[in-house]
């Protein structure tokens, strides 16, 4: 089942240029009709296409979103990354968020694994991802990002805790993974557009903050896992899917990856999330969100 959307946003920079993080067609949506500045590049950091905005502007698109009911082979090791020669260390560099090298995420690894004498990546998987439900508790969500120290300190965390510690952990086994970061489409504001226009225009008032995990495995693919979205399911407050592979077709994946540093205009920049449109300022800890 898909559904389908178009977005339109207007950016209005004051004094410093505004980036955003342009979407793009993955497993989760197909971007159609895209609409930028002919005069402007894309900029590449990590994964993401990065839309530098230094005047009034209209960036639009059409946008196709996918659901995703998927698994993957029960046959796949730790060792079949190296002999399907898949290049793994992008994605197991900690940052300030995500730490793999964490004496205490490692200790919790140790004790989750402690009953696992396998080297399938099924069952490391899935039980880091079973220990990530037991310990956290949807709650008190927050406009940034959660660190891992954040989310074992103060359990009751929102998407973002549960995403980076499970990040964490995985890193710290050695699996490489990524953070997704998006939109859901707040269904309540769709539908009231809906009832006027066939093919809504929304923006990102009609959109509610989310991130998630997808695991890269040994054939090149990626394994989405969605821990925070299954707590609030499993626990009544949600009727929204999403889980151990499974997404609705209900979200606008923006950008993967947090704490970005990268040049731009000859200055060093440092991002936490591409998620909302960012203000390019000098290089510091946590930027200013429009």
């Amino acid at each position: 089942m898909s559904s389908q959307y178009s977005f339109r946003f207007h950016f209005s920079p004051t004094l410093h240029p505004i980036l955003f993080s342009v979407p793009q067609t993955n497993q989760y949506q197909t971007i159609t009709h895209l609409t930028i500045p002919a005069d402007r590049e894309l900029l590449a950091v990590g994964d993401n296409q990065v839309l530098s905005i230094s005047h009034d502007t209209t960036v639009s698109f059409d946008y196709v979103a996918h659901a995703i009911k998927r698994s993957f082979s029960l046959e796949y090791t730790l060792f079949d990354y190296e002999k399907n020669h898949i290049d793994k260390n992008f994605y197991l560099k900690p940052n300030r968020f995500i730490d793999g090298f964490d004496s205490d995420i490692m200790t919790v690894l140790q004790q989750v694994l402690s009953g696992i004498h396998t080297n399938s990546l099924f069952e490391i998987i899935w039980n880091v991802y079973q220990h990530v439900l037991s310990v956290l508790t949807y709650g008190d969500p927050i406009t940034g990002l959660y660190t891992v120290k954040q989310a074992l300190t103060k359990p009751r965390t929102d998407c973002g805790g549960f995403s980076t510690l499970l990040l964490s952990l995985l890193q710290s086994k050695g699996i490489p993974a990524r953070l997704v970061s998006g939109f859901f489409v707040n269904p309540k504001r769709f539908q009231k557009i809906q009832s006027k226009l066939l093919a809504p225009e929304l923006s990102f008032e009609a959109l509610a903050m989310h991130v998630w995990v997808e695991v890269l495995l040994p054939d090149g693919s990626w394994f989405p896992i969605d821990p925070a979205t299954e707590w609030r399911r499993s626990h009544g407050f949600s009727k929204r899917k999403g889980g151990f592979g499974v997404t609705e077709a209900d979200r606008l994946v923006v950008s993967y990856g947090c704490d970005h540093m990268f040049t731009f205009d000859e200055r060093k920049i440092q991002v936490d999330l591409l998620q909302y449109p960012v203000a390019a300022m000098a290089c510091k800890p946590g930027m200013t969100y429009f």
